[in-house]
């Protein structure tokens, strides 16, 4: 599992929030999000997927709804602690 976190600023609630959740998913429409969440308090999206994201794709969508990005980081997700104590069964 691949995670992203991108800085977007420009969000000034859930509504924000949502519309940034809703930009993503239609940015990339073939892509299972295990995670994606943004949060106008911290300016930041998280996401984890199977495959890494294309970073220009991602911040074009962004762009063109008037927000602004910052650093983006890539990294392996971990598993939660459920997810492995689970997955041993």
């Amino acid at each position: 599992m691949i995670k992203t976190e991108l800085e977007v600023t420009g969000m000034a609630c859930e509504m924000c929030e949502a519309h940034m959740v809703e930009t993503i998913r239609d940015a990339f429409p073939d892509t299972h999000f295990k995670t994606l969440r943004a949060s106008h308090r911290k300016n930041l999206v998280e996401m984890v997927t199977d495959h890494p994201l294309d970073e220009r794709v991602l911040k074009k969508a962004i762009h063109e709804t008037g927000y602004k990005t910052g650093t983006c980081t890539v990294s392996e997700a971990k598993p939660s602690f459920w997810a492995t104590l689970f997955s041993s069964r």
